[in-house]
């Protein structure tokens, strides 16, 4: 899982752990099939309840490994924000100071 980070006083970056490990209903769906053009693809589906919602309105994100949808390697976290602005600053402290990240283009202002 991925490391929520803080700012200690120091101006470190240290690891917070999660207070609760409580499992939330969400539907987590892998799969493998075709585009129209016959592209190979995999699939992932995320359904969130309504709890799942609440929780990223109070800005907790969700986080599981893509191993529980067939695709190994992959660490995912849903979170949510007002703006692309307000989430890429949030976003800081859900990673590591190592982590490289890429965003898509169609973030404009990140």
């Amino acid at each position: 899982m991925f490391r929520r980070n803080r700012l200690a006083d120091d101006g470190q970056s240290r690891p917070i752990q999660p207070t609760s490990r409580r499992r939330l209903p969400m539907l987590k769906l892998g799969g493998r099939g075709m585009r129209g053009d016959k592209t190979p693809v995999r699939l992932m589906v995320i359904g969130l309840s309504h709890e799942n919602l609440r929780r990223l309105k109070d800005k907790k994100p969700i986080t599981f490994k893509g191993e529980e949808v067939d695709i190994p390697n992959v660490e995912v976290i849903i979170f949510s924000g007002e703006t692309e602005q307000s989430m890429t600053r949030d976003l800081q402290e859900l990673i590591t100071p190592e982590t490289i990240t890429n965003f898509s283009p169609r973030v404009t202002d990140a």
